[in-house]
């Protein structure tokens, strides 16, 4: 990845836990390459509570699946292996999903009762944005989709009052319905 500051962090992600490994950074850029020295470093164990999965099967996809489990935000190899959580203080909600843009999102619940909104995280588990809906909406417990250029689609609750009297209801029904916004980078 490129380097555009006297210090970066490079993620190493998919690693065993509880495994010794050792690592060396290499620089190059048109003059020529330098190499670091090795460090060696041991990963930790994986959580008791992290729920285990096996997969069946014959010649898996490969790639990985993305799913919410319990407190965490899980992404499994085709084995069934962690490699990667994220554990949420309330739990990621319904969904937690890999985005187009190389983030998750997920939507966990909040503890004062207001309408939940979805949150974006980094591969290193830094969240970097909160993602909503405008007009005073509340999003939709499923389905975000997080574009490369910092945009967004996500649908969200929307409630309006009919006349469902033709219908033998009332002339002033709340009905609920799901409206789709794209929302731009800067929240537009």
């Amino acid at each position: 990845f490129a380097a555009t500051r006297p210090s970066v962090r490079a993620p190493i992600l998919g690693l065993l836990p509880g495994t010794v490994y050792r690592a060396r950074v290499v620089a190059s850029n048109r003059c020529g390459s330098a190499m670091g020295d090795v460090v060696a470093f041991e990963t930790g164990p994986l959580p008791a509570d992290l729920p285990a999965y096996t997969a069946s099967g014959h010649s898996p996809s490969p790639g990985y699946l993305v799913i919410s489990a319990g407190m965490d935000g899980l992404s499994l190899d085709n084995t069934g292996r962690v490699v990667w959580y994220h554990r949420f203080p309330g739990g990621p909600g319904l969904n937690f999903q890999a985005q187009p843009n190389g983030r998750y999102v997920a939507r966990p619940p909040t503890e004062t009762g207001a309408p939940p909104t979805w949150v974006e995280l980094t591969p290193e588990g830094v969240v970097t944005r909160t993602l909503g809906c405008a007009h005073g909406l509340a999003p939709r417990m499923h389905d975000l989709l997080a574009e490369s250029d910092g945009s967004y689609w996500v649908l969200c609750d929307e409630v309006r009052t009919v006349d469902l009297s033709a219908q033998g209801d009332s002339p002033r029904a709340r009905v609920l319905g799901t409206a789709v916004q794209h929302r731009s980078a800067t929240g537009d």
